[in-house]
């Protein structure tokens, strides 16, 4: 018990340290690791080293994993087994999915995955479900009428431990938030520099290499800038309009509230 409270003090001191890290004003080569990283940005394209951010992610899921643990549903065990040892052709398989109305796919991911570690697969770590054994017993003791004697203290310091570690489990939810908050954060600055964006024209190295689709988009190819100046020249137009209309709009409004407060 004494290692396990030892384990979770130095994944909490990790956690917030990172945490504490974090700024309101994310550096400029914060910005640019967070978005060249290969994890949390890969869905752009993007493939270089692991960012700072996902890094404290997984100190924070270490540090949830000291507290607690997460098992899979039994079933879910059972189905996985027989997808992974006889994919599309065993009988009880296939008889399964078609009593669940077809196309029913039970991969070997499901149940507490990264992504899925709600409540309902959550238990206690092997250390505090030994602490809650341990205090059964005492309880079970007491009830006889004998003496505790150094039991007594053992009770209270584990009551105690308990209390402490539901007090953490909810510090780990607001940590977790304000990592979310961080990376929402990054997110929509990452948004605004590329809205800022300027293109450019495509040089003879990117134009071996080819243009990842998100480069694709502020990289232009020569042969196609005739018809992304007509493109944008038609975009600005439109934009004009539209700021135009939006402007007699607000202007006709205006004298509309102008007249309707003489009136009164």
């Amino acid at each position: 018990l004494r290692e396990a409270a030892k384990e979770r003090e130095g994944a909490r001191s990790r956690s917030l340290a990172g945490l504490c890290f974090l700024s309101a004003e994310p550096t400029h080569s914060e910005l640019d690791e967070n978005r060249e990283c290969g994890r949390c940005r890969i869905d752009w394209g993007r493939s270089g080293p692991v960012c700072g951010h996902c890094v404290l992610e997984d100190t924070l899921e270490a540090h949830e994993l000291s507290l607690v643990s997460f098992r899979r549903a039994k079933r879910i065990e059972e189905f996985s087994a027989l997808a992974t040892l006889a994919p599309g052709g065993d009988p009880l398989l296939n008889a399964h999915s078609s009593r669940a109305g077809g196309g029913v796919q039970i991969g070997d991911n499901a149940g507490a995955t990264r992504n899925n570690q709600g409540t309902a697969f959550m238990d206690d770590v092997p250390a505090t479900q030994l602490l809650r054994l341990l205090l059964r017993c005492v309880t079970q003791h007491a009830r006889t009428g004998r003496p505790l004697g150094p039991l007594a203290l053992l009770a209270a310091e584990g009551a105690a431990d308990l209390l402490l570690l539901e007090a953490a489990r909810r510090e780990l939810r607001w940590a977790r938030a304000q990592w979310m908050a961080h990376a929402d954060l990054l997110s929509r600055l990452d948004e605004l520099n590329s809205a800022t964006l300027a293109l450019r024209l495509a040089t003879s190295a990117e134009l071996s290499a080819g243009l990842s689709a998100d480069e694709a988009r502020y990289i232009v190819i020569p042969s196609e800038l005739p018809a992304k100046r007509a493109e944008h020249a038609a975009e600005r137009e439109d934009a004009e309009r539209e700021l135009e209309a939006a402007v007699g709009q607000l202007r006709y409004l205006k004298t509309v509230a102008a007249e309707q407060t003489a009136d009164t």
